[in-house]
């Protein structure tokens, strides 16, 4: 099922697009790759704007430093999501020197007065709010403003964000998507020319008195929309948080954290998170007769968690599905779930019947199963049989969630999937030997008196969340085997 969606083989991965930004998430909305928290002034206005000697360009947070968190989220936006899937040729140097020379020509500008040239690189709200500023400024002031590149001495890129909305009022309406970077520059006027004379500034130089009235900082927030069809260049944006504004470091308003949110596509389905599966080295065993339970279907036999899936599966649960996909949806819960889904249908395969599974099984699934069922034996069905109290070890293998854009119309809804592999060890006859009061042992798995009674299971599970479409969770993998089977092999 949905071959032409999944990365399950980790040779043909498909691409993907996300990131985020900020706004609150309606009942509507998809929501963020990544919650997004910005700095914002405790007041609307500095308590006294007179004393300012360079009064801010938009209402926006004053941002100075870069924090540890952030840098570790932009990264892994960046190398796992942007760079792979959304733009293969984005370098963040490269970015940062296109921001610098963005910077040096949105600046001399203001530093002119003149706003007229810049609708290429200011979003409509912004030059507005940035023009009625710039008419209040001295001309003095606006001198205060003009940066050039050479004069950077440290600039950093503060967030990285995905944007989506679903928020269009239709639903075939397409999925909007921006890419977001939030750049903070910090600039020493007349820094080039120090260096053109060979001189050096102190490292500590925003302590320095003589320095500290030279420096500026600049915060720039760069968006560009990825919707599908719509792709944009980069600009200075405002929209819902107004972001452009240069002050004086020693100058800073209070500030207190929010947390708010929204991001882009290309015509091709994409996975919030890469998937990549273990795959088999051959297509059967290489001597598939000698297996007391044979495969039901072609599909790797996973046994044990990995802890780079377990940290992803508990970041995408967390900052992803609970508080933007399904705000109801529990982990433990799911788990509880899929176990009574375990005995279900092994006690229909255990049977040879599978018309009764339609609600449970994709059909996909249910078709190569029957065709397994139908060779094995009356005894090899049996070992399939697992009921819930048997399972003494499960866990989620891996959690996606999956996006598909190729429809072909650009006002086609873009569809979305969340995808749970879930495995189970089981131990036959576990729930009469616990009604006994007998605890088998730790090491059962090398046992030979428990190894035959063990089995493993694993289940994919997959759920719709297209707009307008959701549906109930349903398997399109199913396999059992016996670990003595692996060891044999």
């Amino acid at each position: 099922m949905l071959r032409n969606l999944w990365a399950f083989r980790s040779h043909q991965r498909v691409p993907v697009h996300r990131i985020h930004r900020s706004r609150p998430r309606s009942s509507t909305q998809c929501g963020i790759l990544w919650d997004s928290s910005r700095a914002v002034s405790t007041n609307d206005t500095p308590s006294d704007p007179k004393k300012r000697s360079l009064p801010p360009l938009m209402d926006f947070p004053e941002i100075v430093w870069p924090t540890v968190f952030k840098s570790m989220r932009n990264w892994i936006l960046v190398n796992f999501i942007i760079r792979p899937y959304i733009d293969r040729e984005f370098s963040m140097p490269d970015f940062v020197l296109g921001a610098k020379q963005a910077l040096q020509a949105v600046s001399t500008k203001l530093s002119d007065g003149d706003t007229t040239d810049l609708t290429d690189l200011l979003s409509r709200e912004c030059a507005t709010e940035i023009t009625a500023s710039i008419r209040k400024m001295s001309v003095a002031q606006r001198h205060e403003i003009r940066v050039i590149k050479e004069d950077v001495y440290f600039s950093f890129p503060y967030q990285v964000g995905i944007i989506f909305d679903d928020d269009s009022g239709e639903e075939t309406a397409a999925q909007k998507r921006w890419v977001e970077i939030t750049m903070i520059f910090h600039a020493l006027r007349g820094l080039r020319d120090m260096q053109e004379r060979g001189e050096t500034p102190p490292i500590n130089l925003g302590l320095l008195p003589d320095y500290r009235d030279k420096i500026s900082i600049c915060n720039y927030r760069f968006i560009k929309e990825f919707t599908k069809g719509k792709e944009s260049d980069w600009t200075i944006n405002v929209r819902m948080l107004r972001n452009l504004w240069a002050f004086r470091s020693h100058q800073r308003v209070p500030v207190h954290w929010i947390h708010r949110s929204r991001p882009r596509s290309s015509t091709q389905c994409g996975i919030l998170w890469n998937s990549s599966r273990a795959v088999s080295t051959n297509d059967t065993p290489s001597d598939q007769k000698k297996r007391s339970l044979p495969p039901l279907m072609d599909f790797p036999e996973i046994v044990w968690p990995t802890v780079f899936k377990s940290m992803r599966n508990w970041i995408l649960v967390n900052f992803i599905i609970r508080p933007y996909i399904d705000r109801e949806f529990s982990m433990p819960d799911f788990v509880l779930g899929a176990k009574q889904a375990l005995q279900a249908v092994s006690t229909k395969l255990s049977d040879g019947d599978t018309t009764d599974l339609t609600d449970l099984l994709s059909r996909e699934c249910a078709t190569e199963i029957t065709a397994s069922i139908r060779k094995m034996s009356v005894a090899q069905r049996h070992e399939i049989r697992v009921i819930k109290e048997d399972v003494y070890f499960s866990f989620p293998y891996q959690v996606g969630i999956i996006f598909d854009d190729d429809s072909g119309e650009e006002t086609a809804a873009q569809k979305r999937w969340v995808e749970i592999t879930m495995i189970f060890h089981a131990l036959r006859g576990l729930r009469d030997m616990q009604e006994r009061g007998e605890t088998p042992p730790i090491n059962l798995g090398l046992l030979p008196d428990y190894r035959d009674k063990i089995s493993i299971c694993n289940y994919r599970f997959i759920k719709e969340f297209t707009k307008g479409k959701e549906s109930d969770w349903t398997i399109n993998v199913v396999n059992h085997f016996k670990p003595n089977d692996l060891l044999d092999e």
